[in-house]
């Protein structure tokens, strides 16, 4: 058991409590009974790679079935959900292996279409399928400001921010170069992509944005990690950034520390029926006020693993949401370590294992957290989900060689592992989960970064209509919560669950005004 150093920070008006205290008496998993989660479905081979977790799952056909949709260097493809199959394919050669497609409907007829993130130029593309093996360009974007330099690595996000029915698109460049001019920039889009708005960013690395009306008052605010101002890189990155979606006119920055290889996720960890924003990086969570950036929580912590995305569910529902991460790109750390975002104590440690005694196994991305098992239901009668990661070593051979073991496991909500899947090879990314061959049942699916998507069946009955899963878009939705769920769009019928606040006087920009 590793030795675990804690700091808690609750910060109010001017008070700071710290306590600094070995962790006991969290739970470590324990092996139950081996159950089968995943049933071995099809193999597909020969894709480009992807660095970055290049998969989303939705119907951009038009015939009803769940297609899945991958970005590989220089091509995007659809793939049957039936064996793997292709449908049809984007090639471009501006499409580089950090590629997030995302799916919207972008012309609104009821279709999705696909966003396309172009590496360089920087720019995005919308690309749709009309029935040919080849897919149509709807329109490119290039968003990089006067000299064309920079890159895309992140993934957009959009909704329909004014209630007009059309959507409304934001995505984010980078330039740290002074060769560049130093013009990375965030971007507005319409439908048809016109930018209609823009403003400087410094670092938008493989993160991103993420979208809401925090504080329900009918107006939409959009976030995103960038670099720290101390940062090696030149010092204009801003930290965690906060604008106004209307205009993207900058509404708060925090320049103390860096969140720029994650989205912001949007939860209400204080209960106050407002949306919090959650940005943290290696052994460190930040929970801030969406309104000014202050701080509402702060944690420290040598167990905390935080560097690319993290998931907030309350697993184990008591009530509080935790937090679920892991790192091992940065610090070789075999566990997913789970933490109460409102007490702060680590709930879990879920071992990963070592595939030598010196060489462990770790995981990226953050787990996948999803209903696949029928597994009974939690006390407060809400079904049991479980853990799903990719954990993945490198094995260097006595000559040089370089291999890459990896494999999937499957933890329930108790922390025990349900599965282990072994025998796989090249590192993997962020599971999706759907319905992809009709058969009433979630498929779990996942892209190994050599080119390889992997399909699982499950014995899980699938939520169709308008309770399916949002698999369109990663981390299933524009909070980018990380649970496989049914999220509701910006502006979407039963967007706001509550009245809307009722100001005495309407805010800046207000459109949903009570």
């Amino acid at each position: 058991m590793k030795n675990r150093i804690f700091t808690v920070g609750l910060i109010g008006i001017l008070l700071l409590s710290t306590v600094i205290a070995p962790i006991m008496g969290y739970i470590l998993p324990v092996h139950a009974d081996p159950v089968t989660v995943l049933t071995p479905k099809w193999t597909r081979t020969g894709l480009t790679s992807n660095w970055e977790g290049g998969i989303v799952i939705g119907d951009v056909t038009g015939d009803g079935r769940e297609d899945i949709v991958y970005g590989g260097n220089d091509n995007v493809y659809v793939l049957d959900g039936r064996d793997g199959a292709t449908i049809a394919t984007y090639h471009e050669t501006r499409i580089g292996q950090y590629c997030q497609p995302q799916l919207y409907d972008v012309d609104g007829d009821g279709v999705l279409d696909i966003l396309v993130p172009l590496y360089y130029l920087p720019g995005l593309a919308a690309v749709q399928y009309d029935g040919d093996s080849t897919l149509r360009v709807m329109w490119v974007a290039n968003i990089q400001g006067s000299s064309g330099s920079g890159s895309v690595m992140a993934k957009p996000v959009a909704g329909d921010i004014d209630g007009d029915g059309d959507l409304d698109i934001f995505i984010a460049s980078q330039d740290v170069s002074p060769l560049g001019g130093y013009d990375g920039t965030i971007s507005k889009l319409d439908h048809n992509g016109n930018i209609v708005a823009q403003s400087f960013t410094w670092r938008a690395c493989s993160g991103g944005l993420s979208l809401a009306d925090t504080d329900n008052d009918g107006v939409f605010e959009l976030y995103q990690g960038d670099r720290q101002m101390s940062y090696r890189d030149g010092g204009y990155g801003k930290g965690l950034r906060s604008f106004w979606a209307d205009n993207l006119t900058e509404r708060w920055s925090r320049l103390d520390f860096l969140s720029s290889s994650q989205s912001p996720v949007l939860a209400d960890i204080n209960k106050d029926g407002v949306l919090d924003v959650l940005a943290g990086m290696y052994r460190e969570m930040n929970v801030l006020n969406s309104t000014n950036g202050e701080w509402i929580y702060r944690w420290q912590s040598s167990a905390m693993s935080v560097h690319y995305g993290f998931v907030v569910h309350d697993i184990d529902a008591d009530g509080n949401l935790e937090l679920l991460c892991s790192d091992g790109d940065h610090d070789n750390d075999p566990y997913i370590d789970i933490f109460d975002l409102t007490t702060g104590q680590l709930d879990a440690e879920l071992y990963l294992g070592h595939y030598t005694p010196t060489q462990p196994y770790d995981e990226k991305w953050g787990p996948l957290v999803a209903d696949i098992y029928d597994n009974g239901n939690n006390p407060d009668g809400t079904p049991r989900m479980e853990i799903i990661t990719g954990a993945n070593t490198t094995r260097i051979s006595t000559t040089g060689s370089r291999s890459y073991p990896a494999k999937l496991l499957i933890y329930d909500n108790q922390y025990n592992l349900l599965q282990n899947i072994t025998g796989l090879a090249n590192q993997i990314g962020y599971p999706f989960v759907g319905d992809i061959d009709e058969d009433g049942l979630l498929e779990l699916v996942v892209m190994q970064n050599n080119g390889v998507v992997r399909a699982y069946d499950t014995t899980k009955v699938a939520a169709s209509g308008s309770q399916r899963i949002r698999s369109e878009v990663t981390y299933f939705g524009e909070k980018r919560l990380g649970v496989a769920e049914h999220t509701i769009m910006p502006w979407e019928p039963d967007y706001w669950t509550a009245p809307l606040v009722k100001l005495s006087a309407p805010a800046d920009n207000a459109l949903a005004v009570p």
